[in-house]
């Protein structure tokens, strides 16, 4: 497993990456004790990215993180 920080503003973002081994990660948003969760899947990995940023930013953050891994795989 490997876990990113990313800062935005005063806020952390952790976004934990690991081998996804066909369980049941699929696509899924969470709110627990006021921090926020979006977890995906993509090219053989699992993604979980968490912060106490609002969601609205979360889910723009991951959306970059998405798009940057999509352009990065084409050739």
């Amino acid at each position: 497993m490997a876990a990113l920080v990313y800062g935005r503003r005063l806020h952390r973002i952790n976004v934990f990456v690991w081998p996804d081994r066909g369980g049941s990660g699929g696509v899924g948003r969470a709110e627990r004790n006021g921090y926020y969760l979006e977890r995906w899947s993509l090219d053989g990995m699992r993604f979980w990215a968490v912060s106490d940023l609002n969601r609205p930013e979360l889910e723009g953050f991951v959306r970059l993180l998405q798009r940057a891994d999509t352009l990065k795989a084409s050739p």
